[in-house]
């Protein structure tokens, strides 16, 4: 072995046994633990694509998956009431596809043959309730990689809340903490205002949540409950406002594609409707106590 080899093979070994060490040090510490965010992928910039991302995946397991059907963005198959015999003389018809548009089609076939099912039976119970978990989990995924965002959140709500999809009172407290959570991680932005939409939506659901032993025994809500919702989804609209007004000033607006400008003000119409019935329920409270003192206040000159 000459000289230079050997010098090298010494400082390879060195390195290897400084690394054992600092490594060991560095466990020992803690330091190392990165589990619950590997890679620190969630809330970051590509922890929120890629939620934006996985929504086609959960949308396509349910509908392909669950109720057997292929979505009409998926499919490129002409419907009707045709025969199979008229749908190919009318297709040889057709001038043929650029090559591109062929390959986007066959990659469409196979994501469709991927998740479809082949098996002729319905599912079982315990079948569905095994696809629902799953569905969960991936959606939890989605909002651990970014819980700003009003599909992920939402879809993830409410997998842990509806009972028919598996949601049980354990999980229906843990969505409490969810809409917390959710609303402290949104309640300091100063630039994106369609994340006030998901707060919105997370104070909606706590009070639909906080509210629904009343709404089932159809007993009064408290005035204090109402007023308290209504005041902090008020503050969540006016801030989304704001800085939607200032994005549009800005020129940022314009740069958002056209799909989402729709889906965002989509949103937002959405949750001023619902939140315009706040001033209602309020108005029939406040005459409903009326109405109570009024009837007391007679009884007691009676």
């Amino acid at each position: 072995m000459n000289k230079t080899t050997l010098i090298a093979t010494l400082l390879a070994t060195s390195g290897i046994i400084l690394s054992i060490f600092g490594s060991e040090s560095l466990s020992k510490s803690q330091q190392l633990s990165a589990v619950e965010n590997p890679f620190g992928i969630y809330r970051s910039a590509y922890g929120k694509l890629l939620a934006r991302l996985g929504e086609t995946t959960i949308d396509r397991i349910w509908h392909l998956g669950v109720e057997q059907i292929v979505p009409h963005y998926m499919s490129g198959d002409l419907h009707g009431d045709s025969s199979s015999d008229d749908q190919q003389s009318i297709t040889q018809k057709l001038p043929s596809k650029p090559i591109i548009e062929s390959a986007k089609s066959w990659i469409q076939k196979r994501v469709v043959s991927q998740h479809s099912r082949t098996n002729p039976y319905s599912l079982s119970t315990q079948h569905k309730h095994r696809i629902h978990r799953d569905i969960a989990n991936l959606m939890r995924r989605s909002y651990r990689l970014d819980p700003t965002h009003y599909g992920a959140y939402n879809s993830y709500n409410l997998f842990i809340t509806h009972h028919t999809l598996g949601g049980t009172e354990e999980t229906r407290a843990h969505a409490k903490l969810l809409a917390e959570e959710t609303i402290r991680i949104i309640e300091n932005e100063n630039e994106d205002a369609e994340v006030y939409l998901t707060a919105s939506s997370a104070a909606m659901n706590l009070f639909l949540l906080e509210t629904e032993d009343a709404r089932i025994n159809q007993t009064p809500i408290e005035l204090e409950t109402l007023r308290k919702y209504r005041d902090q989804i008020a503050g969540f609209l006016t801030k989304f406002e704001t800085l939607q007004e200032s994005a549009e000033d800005s020129g940022i607006w314009d740069n958002v594609s056209t799909e989402r400008q729709v889906e965002i003000v989509q949103r937002y119409r959405f949750s001023k409707k619902t939140f315009s019935q706040f001033d209602a329920m309020i108005a029939r409270r406040e005459n409903s106590n009326s109405s109570e003192s009024t009837a007391e206040v007679a009884e007691k000159q009676d």
